[in-house]
Parts: C-alpha cells; sequence; structure tokens
C-alpha cells in the first residue's frame, strides 16, 4: 500500500486561499497560543509545503524541520525562514 499526497502548489494555494477567506478560525493563532502553553525544543514538520507555519514554528522552539517532497515547496519555506531570520529552521526532501 502507498501513502501519499500529491498537490500542485498552485492547488495548494488555492486551498489556503480559500482557508484564510472563509474560516473564522486563525490557524496561526492556534498555533501560537498551543505553543505558548505546550513549548518543545524541537519541531517536526511533515508536509510542511511552502512553510506556510514554518515561522511559527520556529518562534517557538529551538530547531524546526520542516519536510516535504517537493523541492520546489521547501525552497519557498526555506526562503522565507532566511528571510525572517531564523537560523534554526532545517528543511529536508
Amino acid at each position: 500500500m502507498k501513502l501519499g499526497f500529491d498537490e500542485s502548489a498552485e492547488a495548494l494555494n488555492i486551498r489556503i486561499r480559500a482557508h484564510t477567506n472563509y474560516s473564522s478560525l486563525r490557524i496561526e493563532d492556534e498555533l501560537e497560543a498551543f505553543l505558548r502553553r505546550h513549548p518543545s525544543n524541537r519541531i517536526l514538520d511533515v508536509g510542511c509545503g511552502t512553510g506556510n507555519y514554518s515561522d511559527i514554528f520556529a518562534k517557538y522552539c529551538s530547531l524546526y524541520v520542516g519536510l516535504d517532497k517537493k523541492s520546489e515547496l521547501l525552497e519557498k519555506a526555506q526562503k522565507k525562514c532566511q528571510e525572517m531570520g531564523f537560523g534554526n529552521a532545517l528543511f529536508m526532501q
């Protein structure tokens, strides 16, 4: 049995925009509240995609590792964390 999820970058962006535009729940707020209550030294983000939440995870731990199977998504995630000054973020395919 093969497990996996394959979504184009454009389809991912459409899905995220739909959530952002039509949801009353801000995932970012929920993640930050959870991480403040439950600090962690390390966070592993399986299927991190373009790193929509990478900056939040990296902010609250000493080592953040984002995993994804698509290199083009990882490049965007890595660039985002570098631009924000998070030296504790590692991305792997």
